[in-house]
């Protein structure tokens, strides 16, 4: 992962980003779900949490999600699964949000 710093002088850039009306709504639910303070801080957060994911992919891992649910037979763990298929670096950040997409659709 990369070191960044998170000195309140630290030098900054303006990177000017366009999003259609549907990210810009789903960058407010999130600020709103987490409590961020801005649209920039949902989108550092967001490039973190990527930088996160990849670099425990690159190093072999699978990033796992589990749910615990109670049911008639006991409590029975649901899992969903992020892992890199043999992609080639050149391909690793699609992947990950083709996975992304697919592990946020099961039921």
């Amino acid at each position: 992962m990369k070191k960044l710093t998170k000195h309140p002088n630290a030098r900054k850039k303006r990177v000017p980003v366009v999003f259609t009306e549907d990210w810009v709504g789903l960058i407010d639910y999130l600020m709103q779900k987490t409590g961020a303070t801005s649209r920039a801080e949902v989108i550092r957060h967001g490039i973190e949490l990527l930088d996160w994911v990849n670099f425990h992919l690159e190093k072999g891992y699978n990033i796992v999600a589990i749910k615990e649910e109670g049911s008639g037979n006991g409590k029975v763990k649901k899992t969903s699964s992020i892992g890199m298929l043999g992609m080639p670096r050149t391909h690793r950040l699609p992947q990950v949000h083709a996975d992304l997409v697919k592990v946020g659709n099961k039921n």
